[in-house]
């Protein structure tokens, strides 16, 4: 499944612009939850250093 789910997104990504791209810088981690699309919008959740021991499993 994550194959997939890796090739749709891939395919995804390909349809923006470079222009509209940007890299998240090393160390940055990003889980399922915290990227939520919502029609025009795409919503990103953030934690600061300190309070994402909390939420990690």
């Amino acid at each position: 499944m994550i194959e997939v789910e890796n090739l749709i997104l891939k395919e995804k990504i390909s349809d923006f612009s470079k222009d509209n791209i940007i890299e998240a810088p090393e160390g940055v981690r990003f889980e399922g939850g915290d990227i939520m699309p919502h029609n025009e919008y795409l919503f990103i959740g953030y934690s600061e250093p300190e309070d994402f021991l909390n939420f990690s499993n």
